[in-house]
């Protein structure tokens, strides 16, 4: 049950961790856009 628990957490994390990595990209893809 505990270690359930935690594989959600962890899975979660990961989750959560992807999307702010891919809201990053994107800032970055527009910002690279503004440049040229």
């Amino acid at each position: 049950q505990i270690l359930c628990d935690e594989h959600q957490f962890t899975e979660s994390r990961v989750k959560s961790a992807l999307e702010k990595f891919n809201a990053m990209d994107e800032v970055i893809k527009q910002k690279s856009l503004f440049d040229f």
